[in-house]
C-alpha cells in the first residue's frame, strides 16, 4: 500500500491536520485506447474505499468517484454494455429496455435513426 502525502509525516495518525483525510492507494491500473489514457485506482481513506476512474485525453481530464458499495451494481451494468456491444459487433440490433427506435427521415446523408423512450412501457 502506498500511502498519499496528505499527512504530514511527522505527525501521529491521530493528530493528522485537521481536515485532511489519509488516502491510501490500494491498487492501479492504467488503459491506453485510442488517443485516451484511463488511470482506475483503488482507494481508501476514513470514509471508506472507492474507485476513481480518470480519462485524459490531449490536456482534458474527466474523473469519476465509484463508493465500493456500488461496485457490483456498476460491473453488473458493464456486462450489459459489453454484451449489447458483442451483440451490436455481430449485426444484431441491441436495445435496452424501454427504448425504441425512431425513423428520423431523410436527409442529405441518408436516413436519420434516433433512439427515443417507448410511451408507456
Amino acid at each position: 500500500r502506498k500511502r498519499n502525502p496528505t499527512m504530514d509525516e511527522n505527525l501521529a495518525p491521530d493528530t493528522a491536520v485537521e481536515g485532511v483525510v489519509e488516502d491510501i492507494e490500494i491498487r492501479r491500473s492504467t488503459l491506453a485506447i485510442e488517443q485516451k489514457r484511463i488511470f482506475l485506482n483503488l482507494r481508501e481513506n476514513s470514509r471508506g474505499r472507492y474507485l476513481r476512474i480518470a480519462e485524459v485525453t490531449g490536456n482534458n481530464r474527466s474523473t469519476i468517484i465509484l463508493p465500493s458499495s456500488g461496485l457490483q451494481q456498476f460491473r453488473m451494468l458493464l456486462d450489459e454494455f459489453i454484451e449489447s456491444e458483442s451483440s451490436v459487433a455481430q449485426g444484431h440490433q441491441a436495445m435496452l429496455p424501454g427504448t425504441t427506435i425512431v425513423d428520423g427521415g431523410e436527409g442529405g446523408r441518408g436516413r436519420k435513426k434516433r433512439g427515443g423512450k417507448k410511451m408507456g412501457g
